[in-house]
């Protein structure tokens, strides 16, 4: 009725090697959970770059956050998440990283801005103004006859 190898062919289609792949499976190397987790960095330290110890499951992990990081994306740290089975690799974690307001700037995409009062005198017949950026002080050009106003 079922052939040479009778009921044992049919095991060995369904689960492989006379059903002992089981308990193989049970044994097999398995990758740890991923992991998320935030942390907040001032405009500044988002700017210049910045290094975060993360304390996670009991583990301190030092992430070094690079120079130009915007608010929302997230880093992958590999085999920094949940540990893996018999032997396996571990997760991964997901940092989001979220940064804080600026008291004097604001972040319209790529861009910074800011205030910038001018005496009437300079904003009718033009001038010089310095800015205060996050890399120093540098001083702008203001055109005669600029209004008030966002730009």
């Amino acid at each position: 009725m079922f052939g040479e190898g009778g009921a044992g062919d049919i095991f060995e289609l369904l689960f492989g090697q006379h059903g002992g792949s089981r308990r193989g499976r049970r044994n097999a190397a398995l990758k740890g959970e991923d992991l998320n987790a935030e942390t907040t960095l001032s405009l500044e330290e988002a700017y210049k770059g910045s290094t975060r110890l993360i304390e996670l499951d009991g583990q301190t992990i030092r992430v070094t956050i690079k120079p130009g990081i915007a608010d929302g994306q997230d880093l992958r740290i590999p085999g920094k998440g949940a540990p893996g089975m018999n032997g396996g690799p571990g997760g991964d974690l997901y940092l989001t990283i979220r940064i804080t307001l600026h008291p004097d700037l604001t972040v319209r995409g790529n861009d910074l801005h800011r205030d910038l009062p001018v005496d009437l005198y300079t904003a009718v017949l033009g001038g010089k103004a310095q800015v205060k950026t996050l890399k120093g002080a540098v001083n702008v050009n203001i055109p005669k006859g600029t209004q008030t106003g966002p730009s």
